[in-house]
């Protein structure tokens, strides 16, 4: 989850002039009450971690509400799912114990630990578990909520052996299915569905901490799960603060009013803590591709293939990616990160930069300005486009300069900032013309559900591309099972949204996380859905 995410101004070495009040707040009593070298190490407490991030399910948590929301349970440490994604991408075993397939790999045998309760003491059973995975798939099916957990996992039948211990899924042997690795997304943490708490903001689930309070776009107030089945858990309380503006964030580190801050997306802000030995600092090239949405809904401008192409063809990622966004990002044409083998690096650039061959695009395709009044029309009418973007990743400072780049040949992009949520329900109801995301292309360890964004009839086909070819060869990803033959039939994917100009591909996303030296245990993975841990502790 999905799922899948802070600047308006196109340089990051400018910082933003709004701060939220609480960071201003802190800011101003170092000034007053001490110097930054004084105060720059966060308050030594042990009974509170303080974590500072993004939040992108708009207080909800229910994993049925959108992917979002699941991402958000796990990243809490609130859920936790019967297997996880190793910094491989390699489904290991965490609330399941083993898992046995046959020979076809359509039965799979998953035996559960025995020793995992809820937060309300109540113990995981089988029964228990294939609960929280059947109602994923009802809430999808009554459209109760976004989150598609079919796109990892369509199982035959699911039954439930409590005696044993055991949850038994079947799956079509012709179709590729990885089942441990999809339920390792966290569309699949386990949650416990006979309780009555509302599960938006009270979910009952398996990790080491549990929600308490939830404040709507501010904080997440998390307590010790006095339960805990895996070891001691080292905090009394987290305090998760809600930030998409990383130089606040960087901000609150120094200060010491946070302990940890996920994604640092200035580059300044990244080398200030980088060069300072009180604080940590971890990147990983994630799996992550920044991408945007080309909208081809019928009596859309962006149906037109022309343009299209000619707006893939005016953006120049390579300057946007190394300078604008000081390299947090690397260029590329495929859709799937280079960093992983599925092909990228064989996908032949058929738009490579060029302003002129952008305007003799439009040109030979009859969209020109007719009127003299610096715009470019098709069909007789102006062409105006709405870039949606939400802060997170450099999302915005892609879209301001992209909108720049379009407008250089007459193409006029008006680019609308909003907060994670609203950008998803205008994504999901085609209310854009251009959306941009960051999305995690390996959600469940392999891009064969993220490549389903493109498919012709997929829920999560937002730009509503169509290609005959490209249906053809995903149905014939979907049943073959041999590596070298999935990576070709990957890169076939790759070239088609490039030569179809499907896609504008930003760039391959680095991922970081920023922590103070006063704790300790602080992970993280190219899969990024562990944020909050056990391991995450007081330094001794």
């Amino acid at each position: 989850m999905t799922a899948s995410v802070k600047k308006e101004r196109v340089e990051t070495t400018m910082k933003k002039q709004k701060v939220f009040p609480l960071i201003a707040a802190v800011a101003l009593a170092c000034v007053m009450a001490c110097s930054l070298a004084a105060c720059r190490v966060s308050k030594a407490d042990k009974d509170t971690l303080r974590f500072v991030g993004t939040d992108y399910a708009g207080g909800n948590l229910d994993p049925s509400y959108m992917d979002n929301a699941a991402w958000q349970l796990e990243r809490l440490g609130i859920g936790e799912t019967l297997f996880r994604l190793d910094e491989h991408g390699k489904a290991r075993p965490w609330l399941a114990k083993s898992c046995q397939v046959n020979a076809d790999q359509s039965r799979w045998v998953i035996t559960l630990k025995k020793n995992v309760v809820f937060s309300n003491g109540k113990k995981l059973t089988a029964s228990g578990a294939k609960a929280a995975i059947d109602r994923m798939f009802a809430n999808e099916k009554a459209k109760k909520g976004t989150t598609t957990p079919s796109t990892y996992l369509n199982p035959a039948g699911i039954a439930a052996d409590d005696a044993a211990g055991t949850l038994t899924i079947t799956t079509d042997p012709a179709q590729y299915v990885d089942v441990p690795a999809a339920l390792a997304h966290p569309d699949f943490c386990m949650i416990d569905t006979s309780s009555k708490t509302d599960v938006s903001s009270r979910p009952i689930g398996t990790g080491p901490y549990v929600v308490t309070a939830i404040k709507t776009k501010k904080s997440y107030t998390l307590e010790k799960n006095k339960h805990y089945w895996d070891g001691q858990v080292p905090y009394k309380k987290v305090i998760f603060t809600c930030s998409d503006d990383a130089s606040a964030k960087a901000l609150a580190l120094q200060s010491g009013d946070q302990d940890v801050a996920e994604n640092i997306t200035t580059a300044t802000d990244l080398k200030t803590l980088k060069d300072d030995g009180n604080y940590r600092v971890k990147e990983v090239q994630a799996v992550r591709t920044g991408f945007t949405y080309m909208n081809m809904r019928a009596g859309r401008p962006l149906a037109n293939k022309a343009l299209r192409r000619a707006l893939c063809t005016a953006v120049d990622n390579k300057t946007i990616c190394n300078k604008t966004v000081g390299g947090l990002y690397a260029p590329g044409v495929g859709i799937l990160p280079t960093a992983i083998d599925y092909g990228s690096k064989d996908v032949k650039d058929t738009t490579p930069y060029s302003l002129k061959k952008a305007k003799a695009i439009l040109d030979a395709a009859g969209i020109k300005n007719t009127d003299k009044d610096g715009w470019r029309e098709l069909s007789g009418k102006n062409i105006t486009l709405t870039y949606l973007t939400f802060s997170g990743r450099n999302l915005p400072e892609f879209a301001e300069a992209q909108a720049d780049f379009m407008k250089k040949i007459g193409i006029k992009v008006t680019v609308k900032k909003t907060d994670a949520d609203t950008h998803w329900n205008k994504l999901v109801a085609g209310d854009f013309d251009l959306a941009n995301l960051t999305w995690n292309v390996m959600q469940s360890g392999d891009p064969q559900g993220f490549m389903l964004n493109f498919s012709s009839g997929a829920e999560n086909n937002y730009g509503k591309y169509a290609s005959g070819q490209y249906d053809a060869l995903y149905a014939q990803l979907k049943t073959t099972k041999n590596t070298a033959a999935r990576r070709q039939l990957f890169t076939q994917l790759q070239q088609i949204l490039e030569d179809d100009a499907a896609v504008i591909v930003n760039g391959y996303y680095k991922t970081n996380i920023c922590w103070s030296k006063n704790v300790t245990g602080v992970t993280y993975l190219p899969v990024d859905y562990y944020w909050i841990t056990k391991d995450i502790r007081p330094a001794s």
